[in-house]
């Protein structure tokens, strides 16, 4: 957490002005992250609504540890959306306070589009798409936060409240089992390779 975002973080515990900030520096990361995770543009606006109100909320208990603000509001994000799979799975709808449809109505359809092309501009999102929705949400946050975000192992520990062998493991078995849902030498493969490359390297 670099300076600027410290001192947005501490204003921001009782001044919504910074809490706006911190919602604009950080809101298509949190949307592209339950886009990448739900599949569906309006599960993932809901969410993401859902996220930052949540956040708004806790605020006054947020504790400095140094991991990055987004570290924080991911976690939220995850939470939010493992209740929505559970939900969803018991065939129950989700339900929204009207504080959050206050929050929605605040998002500018313009953030929604770019959010959404910055991961349609990802070639390699593109090919490998149709495969990662196979996957169990635990294994697509996990590859999605390690590379299409950059987190370290430790980050991605951090944000999803998981041990950074949990991490480590579920990195391994989500690219395994999407190196088998595709052909030898196909596109994607080169980021496949790399993973597992990197994987290697931080275990050392």
């Amino acid at each position: 957490m670099d300076g600027e975002e410290r001192e947005l973080v501490i204003n921001a515990r009782q001044d919504p002005d910074a809490f706006a900030r911190l919602y604009d520096l950080n809101y298509s990361r949190v949307f592209n992250y339950l886009l990448y995770t739900t599949g569906d543009v309006e599960t993932a606006l809901d969410l993401t609504s859902e996220t930052f109100l949540k956040a708004l909320r806790a605020m006054p208990r947020y504790v400095l540890t140094g991991a990055p603000f987004s570290a924080w509001l991911l976690k939220i994000a995850s939470n939010e959306a493992k209740m929505h799979f559970r939900k969803g799975k018991r065939g129950t709808e989700i339900e929204y306070m009207d504080e959050t449809v206050e929050v929605r109505a605040s998002v500018l359809q313009e953030e929604v589009v770019r959010a959404a092309d910055e991961i349609a501009s990802c070639e390699e999102f593109v090919i490998l798409a149709p495969l990662l929705r196979e996957l169990s949400p635990k294994y697509r946050e996990v590859i999605f936060l390690r590379f299409y975000e950059g987190f370290s192992i430790a980050e991605i520990a951090e944000s999803l409240g998981r041990s950074p062998g949990t991490v480590k493991s579920q990195l391994h078995r989500g690219l395994k089992a999407l190196g088998l849902a595709m052909q030898p030498n196909s596109d994607g493969q080169h980021l496949i390779d790399e993973s597992n490359k990197d994987l290697a390297e931080e275990s050392e």
